[in-house]
């Protein structure tokens, strides 16, 4: 898998078994990967944003806490900037509603999907229908208020298969019903939230968990792949103090690479 799934390298070979055994029989698997472009997915207010912005409230998920003095926080965002408005074709730094809407499927999916449709594509028929061109200019053009809390997504699901809706979602209720009233409450917890707060709320959250590693994050697995120990990503992180497995997961495949590639 290249190390791209959301946990890196370390999944026991969970990952690509089961995208194996779905592709057998030359069978045509539709992947739903990019449907989010039907919502409100940065959970942001209908105005508009710099790729600053943008940035504090989705591409923060790190706390300095964890990273050592080597690790150049105002360079990593320098680079995430550039790379966001090469993508979106910027010519500065204020996004419109629409661009931000763009930044998902323009940004996001571009960089995490398209790697994830190659993968998957190697083992057989593989599509994911959102992420279409026509899709994609037409979800830009429905209404923020249609998107937020799912609605549009829910009632499409619904219509195109009642089947389908009549099971219960990742969000926690089923399609065919309406949105439940905990539901956007909850969604307006973070809608409504300062960008500053929400800069900060990966940081609040990594301070107060508790590490609790799946067994391919425990030493012994790691030592059976990293045999020399961590030897160049701790230059960057504070490894012991890293409570988040997918970041750890993540930051021990860049280890194996730069062991495995020599660099």
């Amino acid at each position: 898998m290249d190390g791209f799934p959301f946990e890196g390298i370390y999944d026991f070979g969970g990952n690509m078994e089961t995208r194996r055994h779905r592709s057998q029989n030359n069978t045509m698997v539709l992947n739903g990967g990019g449907g989010e472009i039907y919502r409100n997915f940065f959970y942001l207010p209908n105005k508009a944003y710099s790729v600053d912005d943008l940035m504090s409230v989705f591409y923060h998920r790190f706390t300095q806490e964890f990273c050592t003095e080597k690790f150049d926080v105002s360079e990593y965002k320098r680079h995430l900037k550039e790379k966001i408005k090469y993508a979106l074709n910027l010519e500065n730094e204020k996004m419109s509603r629409t661009q931000v809407e763009y930044a998902y499927p323009g940004f996001r999916l571009r960089y995490w999907t398209s790697k994830d449709f190659s993968n998957s594509s190697r083992l057989g028929n593989f599509l994911t229908p959102f992420i279409s061109y026509e899709n994609i200019a037409a979800a830009l053009q429905i209404p923020l208020n249609f998107k937020t809390h799912g609605k549009f997504q829910g009632e499409l699901i619904n219509k195109i298969s009642p089947a389908l809706a009549s099971y219960y979602s990742d969000y926690g209720y089923r399609f065919n019903e309406t949105v439940p009233f905990k539901n956007i409450i909850k969604n307006n917890l973070t809608i409504f939230r300062p960008i500053w707060l929400r800069k900060n709320s990966y940081a609040i959250q990594h301070k107060l968990a508790t590490f609790a590693p799946p067994d391919t994050l425990k030493e012994n697995y790691i030592k059976a792949i990293l045999p020399k120990g961590v030897r160049i990503m701790d230059q960057y992180f504070k490894i012991d103090d890293i409570k988040d497995p997918g970041l750890l997961g993540r930051v021990m495949t860049l280890e194996y690479m730069f062991q495995k590639l020599a660099l």
